[in-house]
């Protein structure tokens, strides 16, 4: 279904989807015990990177299609 390998595809996806679960897991903890500061913190870290990926996010695409691009003409 798609161009790309699969070792790669789940390279990938366990980098990008690791942070968010740690987040979402030391936020479901702190909750639990009742530690509402690291929290909000937490929360707050992950709405800002949210906010700052949809502002960044054709710049980011183009620069990692560039590095892409770039890698697969070095192999």
């Amino acid at each position: 279904m798609t161009p790309i390998k699969p070792l790669k595809f789940f390279m990938i996806l366990l980098v990008a989807r690791f942070p968010w679960l740690l987040a979402s897991v030391s936020i479901g903890a702190n909750i639990y015990e009742k530690n509402y500061i690291p929290t909000i913190v937490i929360s707050a870290v992950s709405v800002l990177a949210f906010i700052l990926g949809l502002i960044y996010k054709d710049k980011l695409i183009n620069t990692l299609y560039r590095f892409n691009k770039s890698a697969d003409k070095s192999s």
